[in-house]
């Protein structure tokens, strides 16, 4: 009975400890892209399963044994570490296909990694959370083989922690509680560990602790019943644990059974195209399609002081179209299904190449690095045949953000010499993290959170248009151009528990 309640303490230790080592990870990985920062009863039913993993295994006498158990342990104690990292630098999910894209795209991580420092500046927790996770359950594993080893071990990691938190956070009291969060759970409950405050698990018998660990597994197993009826969710959403061992895939729903009237939406009717009274009149004219990175119209409809008057100059008489949706909210699937209409990516991108066959000439002008994401392919395959982005406009001056679109004005203008001409510009001071150039003049939205800093960034990207244009009207006729102002896809804040983009087809945002 003795051992039973002692494996019962060493799991309520682990058990305690990793909960609060998970919740600091998730406030990580959640702190962008979702609001549902919180623990859930999926998440709960796999720290209880690891808990109880590693209370038993730390029992065997095989070291054979041990390493079997600890290594899935450690694997995904590291991947929930990089996965949250990841997630905040990248928006990417750990899996195979993730992964894989990736690492294959080198230079994306590497742009992105300058992040890093408002990562840790915000989160400094995150740099010591991980190795005192990692200590806790070596020295669980291998209480028998490594009796010593906090005697190392944790006057190193108090000192780094202490470096660290005092370096990137500024407040004392804010340092002392975390550092007592992270610290105290490891081993305030491990009878294996003496150190510190040993003398508290000493006064606490083993059979009141594993007591606590059963109130715990008799309110868990409650939980789970609940489950089935429940909506919160606390209740309905999964663990990051599981993306790790799957990947997300749509799957056809046996039980639904499709209606007769619903058939000519599955499988629509062609008509003969026939022209309509309109086709012809733009013939030969030139086209400049503006797309506003991450600009949905549910913003511009609620914030009725967002000072767009570029937007406005040019919306006075025009054709407005309030019902178009993005099949996904990112900028490269907006582009595949733009050029293509299609939903998938099959590289038939056929309306440039008849432009071409048209004599139009075509470009693609970018205010950010087309280096990443792929995007570069991407606009190849497209078939534009001028290509220009920051790399090449930004070596002119030293313009920041969508100002370098204005250092596109001879490109621009070499082309309608040559017209007629096709060309794109697409912004990117709207995209998280919503860069403002000029914070003096853009502050209509004076507030220091993430939609305030979005809107007053597309105030700007607005204002750089107007100034291109009106450069461009002095250099060029824009008579016989045809301007097509619209966003990529939408934005969140909040909406359905989501955040920025990328990671959800809700309406705000496609």
């Amino acid at each position: 009975m003795e051992q039973l309640f002692t494996i019962s303490k060493i799991a309520f230790s682990v058990f305690v400890s990793f909960s609060i080592y998970y919740i600091l990870i998730k406030i990580v990985r959640t702190a962008i892209l979702s609001t549902n920062r919180w623990i859930n009863l999926d998440d709960i039913n796999f720290i209880l399963l690891a808990s109880v993993v590693i209370a038993l295994a730390s029992f065997q006498n095989s070291v054979l044994i041990k390493i079997l158990f600890f290594v899935p342990v450690l694997i995904y104690t590291l991947l929930l570490w990089i996965d949250a990292i990841i997630f905040y630098l990248y928006s990417f999910e750990i899996n195979k296909r993730n992964l894989t894209e990736f690492l294959n795209d080198y230079k994306t991580m590497f742009y992105y990694s300058t992040r890093s420092y408002e990562l840790i500046k915000r989160y400094p927790w995150i740099l010591f959370a991980l190795p005192l996770s990692l200590f806790m359950i070596i020295s669980i594993f291998f209480a028998s083989e490594l009796p010593n080893i906090h005697v190392l071990v944790i006057p190193i990691i108090f000192i780094v922690s202490i470096f660290v938190l005092q370096k990137f956070s500024q407040s004392i009291l804010r340092n002392i509680v975390l550092f007592a969060i992270i610290i105290i759970p490891n081993f305030i409950f491990s009878g294996r560990i003496n150190f510190l405050i040993n003398f508290l698990t000493e006064s606490i018998p083993n059979s009141v602790i594993a007591l606590l660990f059963y109130m715990i597994l008799a309110t868990i197993f409650i939980l789970n019943i609940f489950k089935k009826t429940a909506n919160h969710t606390f209740f309905t959403i999964s663990s990051n644990f599981r993306k790790f061992l799957r990947e997300n895939k749509l799957l056809n729903n046996s039980t639904i059974k499709i209606k007769k009237e619903h058939n000519k939406l599955i499988t629509p009717k062609r008509f003969d195209h026939t022209p309509t009274k309109y086709f012809g009149v733009l013939k030969g004219a030139n086209v400049i399609l503006i797309t506003i990175e991450s600009l949905g119209q549910k913003y511009i409809k609620e914030n009725k002081n967002l000072r767009l008057p570029f937007m406005k100059s040019i919306s006075s008489g025009a054709t407005k179209s309030i019902n178009h949706y993005a099949i996904s909210p990112h900028t490269n699937q907006f582009l595949t299904h733009l050029f293509s209409s299609n939903y998938n990516h099959k590289n038939n991108y056929l309306f440039l190449e008849l432009l071409h066959n048209s004599n139009y000439n075509t470009a693609f002008i970018y205010s950010d690095d087309l280096n990443l994401w792929e995007t570069n392919e991407l606009i190849q395959q497209i078939g534009f045949q001028d290509i220009i982005d920051i790399n090449s406009l930004g070596k002119i001056n030293d313009r920041k953000g969508d100002y370098v679109l204005l250092n596109s004005i001879n490109n621009i203008k070499d082309l309608y010499n040559n017209s007629p001409c096709f060309i794109q510009l697409l912004t990117q001071q709207s995209h998280y993290p919503y860069l403002i150039v000029n914070k003096k003049q853009f502050n209509n939205y004076s507030q220091f959170d993430l939609k305030s800093k979005y809107l007053n960034s597309i105030e700007e990207a607005d204002f750089v248009l107007g100034q291109l244009f009106d450069e461009l009207s002095n250099l060029i006729s824009l008579e016989d151009t045809l301007i097509i102002y619209t966003g990529d896809h939408g934005q969140s804040f909040g909406e359905l528990g989501y955040k920025t983009h990328s990671n959800s087809t809700i309406n705000a945002q496609i």
